[in-house]
Formats: C-alpha cells, sequence, structure tokens
C-alpha cells in the first residue's frame, strides 16, 4: 500500500490508495484477517478520491522515489488538498546517503528505478519538495540504513 490515509472523527477509518488492484486485494485480505475495517481506493496518488480537507493525516511509504519529479508535486499537492488544515503529512522514503555504504546501496535502486525519478532522494532534496508544496513544520525526525539506502522519516503539517 503505497499511500495509508486516516479519518478521525468519532472512530478512526483507515483508507488506503493504491494504483494497483492485486496490492489493494491483499490488503483487504490481511485487514479482515485482523478483523480491521479498511477503505480501499484503486487510484493514483496525483488523483486521490476524496474531498478536500476529509483527512487529518496522510501516510506514503517508500512511494515517492518511484515518481518522476512532476508526478512527486502532484502528489504532495493531492495529499495536502485531502488533508485538513492543521493535518499531518507522514513520509517515509530514501534520502541522502548516510555514508559510502548507503550511497551504493541506493545505487541499487537507482538503477531499478530510474535516475531521473531518484536523482532529488540522493541529493536530499524530498524535504525541500515538501515545503515547496505548501507544507510548514517539515522535519526529518530519523534516519535509517537499510538494505537500499537511506531512509528518511519526515513530517509535515498542512
Amino acid at each position: 500500500m503505497a499511500l495509508a490515509i486516516a479519518r478521525a472523527s468519532r472512530a478512526v477509518t483507515l483508507i488506503g490508495v493504491d494504483g494497483d488492484a492485486e496490492v489493494l486485494r491483499r490488503a483487504a485480505a490481511k485487514a479482515r484477517a485482523e478483523g480491521v475495517e479498511l477503505e480501499l481506493h484503486e487510484a493514483r496518488a496525483d488523483r486521490i478520491p476524496l474531498a478536500d480537507a476529509y483527512v487529518d493525516c496522510v501516510v506514503s511509504t517508500l512511494m515517492f522515489h518511484h515518481l518522476g519529479p512532476e508526478a512527486k508535486r502532484a502528489a504532495l499537492a493531492e495529499a495536502r488538498r485531502v488533508l485538513a488544515p492543521g493535518g499531518r503529512l507522514l513520509v517515509c522514503d530514501v534520502g541522502r546517503a548516510s555514508d559510502p555504504v548507503m550511497r551504493a546501496a541506493f545505487f541499487a535502486v537507482q538503477l531499478l528505478d530510474g535516475f531521473a525519478n531518484t536523482r532529488e532522494h540522493a541529493r536530499g532534496a524530498l524535504p525541500d519538495i515538501v515545503s515547496h508544496a505548501g507544507f510548514s513544520a517539515v522535519t526529518v525526525f530519523a534516519r535509517y540504513r537499510t538494505g537500499g539506502g537511506t531512509l528518511d522519516l519526515i513530517e509535515a503539517l498542512r
């Protein structure tokens, strides 16, 4: 699931958005097995089928490095659109390598996902892109070494 969205009213509703029907099918099966209510939408991150200011939190995991530069910005604009004022954006994605070993690991990812899609990540530019999309209080609050490079955990507010 590339994008998960939470709506808090009386109860929390988890909303999953992914462009792959098979991913959604697996998410639905896992949710049923755990007794979790999950609303699913087959859609791209740049066309989220939700109303303006509808959700309180948007979570993206390892999606942005697959997108080209313009698609990244369109997805962030959509995330901002569906977030309620004061809503939170949480992103986990590849960031600037923390050392040469992490740079080499990320180079392998770049070979698979394309240099055009990943160039901004290699430079550590994703937090700036989030900020330019109109989010405030953009913070990289954690970094992790992984087999695919350094992961940044980013938080921002609408």
